[in-house]
């Protein structure tokens, strides 16, 4: 039995029986110890067996009765019980879950599962809910339905809400669509329902929405697009789902012209569990062609698709293509990215193709090797390996270049049971135990090359007098209006900090830069953040790798990227000013010790982060010498043949994959 993270608990399997329900289930030994205790404390006496118990890892089976209801006023959870506002989870991706026909009752999250007592008690919300109902296309229109929960002391006008469609990536609103809300009794809609979120009834007023778009209207765009609710400036992504709608793709074409058509698609995204909508345009000869392309294509292994996201080729599936055109002709390598993105035009256009063309349908039919910096579902087109001209996606050998260096984020939603990469490339010895350990990956998956884009870093290494800085992005504020993200702690710290009468003072003095780099997601919100001096620059649509290249220093909260500035010997200063709190918003769980293990002095005052910098400045740009031991642990090469590596893996691999 492998090793796993201490936090670990995972149901294997479910088994029924006329009035009981078991669950054979995976634990740590540190967690075991409390297990019974804690399923004993909600329902009861109950039959508790541990199976077998290996190194540090423990299986065991519970039986429950179905008739669970009945056990006193008890109204928590099953597996995402709230016990002293903490939620117990019990991982298992809801595609899995669902093979199980599970009895009325149960709702999918995202991925936990749970079982309602009390069919009228929801938690409370705090902001409203949509949970979608069903999609048709009638000719002309597209009709979509759904319910929405609304907190009775929500103060919302529900003669303004509006269904925009958002460019994915983007966040730009390209068209919006007011609707009218009519309330229902909440008998009406309770069955079982897929949720990313808890609720109970308390205090909330169920409405059905119904809107009707034009689909000549939507036509004109093209691309993936999520779908938002919106009520004057809050916005909720589409998430939630009643179990009657069943999750396939809703696959419609629509003639444009007598030459031209739109192929639109509306599905469940299951890996970031939102649903989305695509629009792709082709000429019926291209339709056509398309739908006489074989399901059984044989796949070529000297056919490659690099790519990142798919509005973005600035990490390592850009450096990774670059590497191939330049030195390996003989492999067909294509980059996937949408026509829109920025990008397009700075990359080698032998091998770039449009995402959604009919070409990117075709090359995807005949590619053997996904190259991917983030997931693999950028690189295929979802119509292409969902519909009936699907090629299947485990035909594929999946190469995961990753985005950055694992460490001092939890990352479990890449385990090998919801990912299954063929190749997991990684940085360093203790980078690939880590991925082994608690990841699910064998040894022999997990290849220790470095990332593609710091062969550049190698090459054009500079130093110079300015600082980059660079906050991560936030869960709790994707959504966030500009009112509640001026209250919000991330912007009162960072806000203080480019305000510090002392931090201003020093950098004009010695002529210092400082490049302020918010997340894309967050961008928006840039113009909150004041400026209080000429030397403090905000940087947003530029190459974040030519700031870590120009710059001499990088401040940041947690983002990865301090592993390029540390590749290139350049100090970094951590400021978790939230650590306490971060550890529950993003996941909890990093797996080093981040007080003991980073390559950098911690932070948690603006002062300290003030005087720290200083210090850097002072001490010639350089890393203090006491963590310079801790940084060679997060790195196997340092050298400019990152990309060849991968190269070799690749090909190693396919020698003896099918």
């Amino acid at each position: 039995m492998r090793n796993i993270h201490k936090h670990y608990h995972t149901i294997e399997d479910i088994f029924y029986t006329e009035n009981k329900i078991i669950l054979e289930c995976l634990t740590s030994i540190e967690k075991f110890n409390n297990i019974k205790g804690f399923w004993s404390s909600i329902f009861g006496d109950l039959k508790f067996i541990e199976i077998h118990r290996e190194d540090k890892v423990v299986k065991y089976q519970v039986e429950l009765y179905r008739n669970i209801k009945k056990v006193g006023d008890k109204r928590e959870e099953f597996f995402a019980i709230l016990k002293n506002g903490k939620r117990e989870r019990v991982w298992k991706p809801s595609y899995e879950l669902e093979k199980y026909k599970l009895p009325k009752g149960y709702m999918f999250t995202n991925r936990y599962l749970n079982l309602y007592y009390q069919k009228k008690e929801f938690e409370s919300i705090s902001l409203f809910t949509p949970v979608l109902k069903s999609i048709e296309y009638l000719s002309e229109y597209m009709n979509i339905r759904g319910y929405l929960f609304l907190p009775t002391n929500g103060n919302y006008d529900i003669s303004k809400f509006k269904m925009q469609f958002m460019k994915f990536r983007d966040e730009k609103i390209l068209i919006e669509f007011p609707f009218i809300l009519k309330i229902i009794g909440k008998d009406d809609i309770f069955g079982f329902f897929y949720s990313s979120d808890f609720y109970k009834f308390n205090d909330v007023e169920v409405f059905l929405f119904e809107i009707k778009i034009s689909l000549s209207l939507i036509s004109k765009y093209s691309g993936i697009f999520n779908i938002v609710i919106e009520n004057s400036g809050r916005t909720r992504l589409i998430q939630n789902y009643h179990s009657s709608l069943e999750k396939r793709e809703k696959l419609y074409t629509f003639n444009m012209n007598k030459d031209n058509l739109a192929l639109f698609n509306f599905y469940y995204d299951d890996i970031v569990t939102v649903w989305r909508f695509e629009i792709y345009h082709m000429s019926q000869i291209e339709y056509q062609l398309l739908k006489a392309l074989k399901k059984d294509n044989q796949r070529k292994k000297n056919v490659w698709l690099i790519g990142e996201q798919i509005l973005s080729a600035q990490d390592n599936g850009k450096h990774f293509y670059n590497y191939m055109i330049e030195n390996h002709p003989d492999i067909e390598v294509y980059y996937i990215l949408e026509k829109s993105s920025k990008d397009f035009s700075s990359l080698n256009p032998k091998g770039l193709i449009a995402y959604g063309s009919y070409k990117h349908f075709e090359v995807a039919s005949r590619a053997k090797v996904l190259v991917f910096s983030h997931m693999p579902n950028y690189l295929i087109p979802k119509i292409n390996y969902i519909t009936e001209y699907k090629n299947k996606y485990k035909a594929y050998l999946k190469v995961f270049l990753q985005h950055g260096v694992i460490a001092n984020k939890n990352v479990d939603v890449m385990h090998k049971k919801i990912r299954d990469y063929d190749i997991f490339n990684v940085s360093s010895k203790l980078e690939k135990s880590i991925i082994n350990r608690y990841l699910g990956y064998s040894n022999e998956e997990i290849v220790i090359n470095g990332l593609p884009r710091w062969d550049r870093l190698f090459k054009e290494k500079k130093n110079s007098n300015k600082i980059l800085i660079m906050p991560t992005f936030r869960d709790n504020l994707e959504q966030a209006t500009e009112k509640t993200f001026r209250e919000s702690d991330y912007y009162k710290f960072w806000n203080r900090l480019l305000s510090d009468k002392k931090f201003i003072e020093y950098i004009e003095q010695n002529n210092i830069i400082i490049y302020f780099f918010l997340h894309i997601i967050l961008e928006r919100f840039s113009k909150e953040f004041l400026s209080f001096s000429k030397n403090i620059i905000f940087k947003n649509s530029d190459n974040l790798q030519d700031l870590l290249i120009e710059c001499g220093m990088l401040v940041t909260d947690y983002s990865s990227v301090s592993f390029d500035m540390l590749f290139q010997n350049k100090p970094v200063v951590y400021v978790p000013f939230d650590y306490e709190n971060i550890k529950n918003i993003r996941g909890g769980g990093e797996y080093i010790d981040y007080k003991k293990d980073l390559p950098g002095r911690l932070c948690f005052t603006v002062e300290e982060t003030v005087d720290e910098i200083i210090n850097r400045v002072d001490d010639d740009w350089s890393i203090e010498k006491r963590y310079q031991d801790r940084k060679s642990k997060f790195f196997e090469y340092i050298d400019g043949n990152n990309s060849k590596r991968v190269y070799h893996s690749i090909m190693e691999r396919l020698k003896g994959k099918v």
